[in-house]
């Protein structure tokens, strides 16, 4: 059956409904490898699992935002197929980048164990873009049971590694082998029930390279304008993990990132809020008056201030559950954790003040205080100042606050 355009939208509580199901059962799993494996091992395992999301994300993100603005079907349908293309000159270049930190900068020593990672990283990545792609396809033409499979992903990562937690067998590489497998069979999945539903794609698109823009100019002015923010916000969204994964030691990364995992679980309302904003729009419907609370949480000032409060809730949870979920050797100090927390809400606010913010003053100034960080970072690293999370979260915090003052400085000017 072709895809059409239905305009049947669901709402978004709904939608969000839909994917708390699978956020809980990725939740458990973390949690079950972090008990058993602890934070080494949980950060390695963080590492890869960032990396590839990571390089999936640079690449879809402007993929995403530009078949959410396009309104004809077969435009959309023949651009999705057509940037499937795998060795696109952007593919190729960030995975061999992080090929490349994996190989000669990565801190275990075992050469044979660091060339597999490599290679299950990188299969990692091109599942994550595959499906990532397809995905949000089916969700832009309202096939919502995709939710569904991706809870049956999901449940085909936890099977496992719940099996080897019984059998005492689990370790760092079954750990990725399992994300790989469970993650390629949902690219194939997607890519034989994109077959059947879209005449424009075909296998060889995945290999062979088809200029689609050369004769849609519409397409190629709207993917253009988002290519560079699409860019600019993933990075900054990984960037205080990415800095642990490289500065940290393992086991501190690892606390890193099961910190982190309890705020972060709430990105995903973002692109669930982007992609209900343009469905409802497309469909005609309207929240309308009957719903106070998204009248309320659809005014700038509100949403920053529900979003705010809930970084701040989960902040102080990390601090109490942390070590109780995850074991004794994930155990974070107050101070780290109010630290992070206050990362996060400055960082919320930063990037909604760019997505809202008119000319290229504010995105270049946002981009030369994080130049700055890193320059902060090679400095310490040269005069052999200790890097730690708190240093990371706090210097963070400075370079949100350094930007929000310079706006306001130039807004007042």
């Amino acid at each position: 059956m072709e895809l059409r355009d239905s305009g049947r939208t669901i709402s978004f509580f709904s939608r969000i409904i839909f994917q708390i199901p699978t956020i809980a059962v990725s939740t458990l799993t973390m949690i079950a490898i972090s008990r058993n494996l602890g934070p080494s091992g949980r950060g390695e395992i963080s590492q890869i699992l960032l990396f590839a999301a990571l390089a999936s994300s640079i690449l879809c993100t402007p993929i995403f935002l530009t078949i959410m603005n396009l309104g004809d079907s077969s435009e959309i349908k023949s651009y999705v197929s057509r940037s499937l293309f795998l060795f696109s000159r952007n593919n190729v270049a960030l995975i061999a980048l992080f090929d490349m930190y994996l190989l000669f900068f990565n801190r275990t020593t075992n050469r044979e164990v660091n060339f597999s990672l490599i290679g299950y990283m990188d299969l990692l990545i091109i599942s994550y873009f595959i499906s990532a792609q397809i995905r949000d396809l089916l969700l832009r033409f309202h096939r919502n049971k995709i939710y569904g499979v991706d809870f049956a992903v999901q449940m085909l990562i936890a099977t496992p590694i719940f099996f080897l937690l019984l059998t005492h067998a689990l370790n760092v590489l079954e750990v990725i082998q399992v994300f790989t497998f469970a993650y390629g069979l949902y690219a194939v999945f997607l890519l034989v029930l994109l077959k059947s539903r879209t005449q424009e794609f075909d296998y060889a698109n995945l290999i062979r390279k088809r200029n689609f823009f050369a004769n849609n100019p519409n397409v190629l002015r709207i993917s253009t304008s988002f290519s560079k923010s699409g860019l600019l916000f993933q990075i900054v969204l990984s960037k205080d993990l990415l800095f642990g994964s490289i500065l940290l030691p393992k086991g501190d990364f690892g606390l890193m990132s099961a910190l982190t995992s309890f705020w972060f679980v709430l990105r995903f309302l973002r692109p669930s809020a982007v992609l209900q904003a343009k469905l409802g729009q497309r469909s005609g419907k309207e929240f309308g008056p009957k719903s106070k609370f998204l009248e309320f949480i659809a005014r700038p000032t509100s949403a920053i201030y529900l979003q705010s409060v809930s970084i701040g809730i989960m902040g102080f949870f990390s601090y109490i559950l942390t070590p109780i979920l995850m074991g004794r050797g994930f155990k974070p100090e107050i101070t780290m954790s109010i630290a992070g927390a206050v990362s996060e809400i400055l960082l919320m606010k930063c990037l909604y003040d760019l997505s809202t913010a008119h000319g290229k003053f504010s995105e270049g100034t946002f981009i030369l205080v994080c130049l700055f960080q890193i320059l902060m970072f090679v400095v310490f690293k040269i005069t052999d100042i200790k890097i730690s999370i708190l240093v990371i979260w706090l210097s963070s915090c400075v370079v949100y606050a350094t930007w929000q003052l310079i706006n306001l400085v130039k807004s007042k000017s």
